[in-house]
């Protein structure tokens, strides 16, 4: 029981992530971050804990 509640945690942990590393991971098209995708992503993330 344990172990599946650790490997769903595991999961979505890795969901996750991926989501905002292929955010984050955007580019211009001169190879430049995206910092206008990052601010939102930095926003979003705010006002999740508040």
């Amino acid at each position: 029981m344990r172990k599946r509640e650790r490997e769903e945690a595991q999961r979505l942990y890795k969901k996750k992530k991926m989501e905002a590393f292929k955010v984050l991971s955007k580019k211009t098209r001169k190879g430049q971050p995206n910092l206008n995708l990052q601010m939102e992503y930095l926003l979003q993330k705010i006002q999740e804990t508040s």
